[in-house]
Formats: C-alpha cells, sequence, structure tokens
C-alpha cells in the first residue's frame, strides 16, 4: 500500500520533509559523479535531461 501512501502521487516522506521523484533521479546522478561511475561531460548531460524532462 506504499504506493498509493504518497509513491502513486509522486512524493513521499524522507526525514519529515517531502521529495519529487526527481530529486532522487539528482541525488543518483550526484554519487555516481562522485564515485567516478561517470564522467563530467556525462553528469552534466544527464543533468540538463533531467532539467529539461522533469
Amino acid at each position: 500500500m506504499r504506493w498509493w501512501g504518497g509513491w502513486g502521487w509522486g512524493w513521499y516522506s524522507r526525514g519529515g520533509r517531502y521529495w519529487r521523484y526527481g530529486d532522487d533521479a539528482h541525488a543518483i546522478l550526484r554519487t555516481r559523479y562522485a564515485r567516478g561511475e561517470i564522467t563530467k561531460d556525462q553528469f552534466d548531460q544527464m543533468m540538463r535531461d533531467l532539467e529539461q524532462h522533469p
């Protein structure tokens, strides 16, 4: 039932704050870049893509 409790509407609670799905995508990209899994060019392009298609 978690889907109905917020996931289905694109929101969920984390530590008393509300986040959108896109925020997780940004965090994942930052983590992958920090770990060296993607290049700066890849990171920049993916971030631009996320900004264009929230």
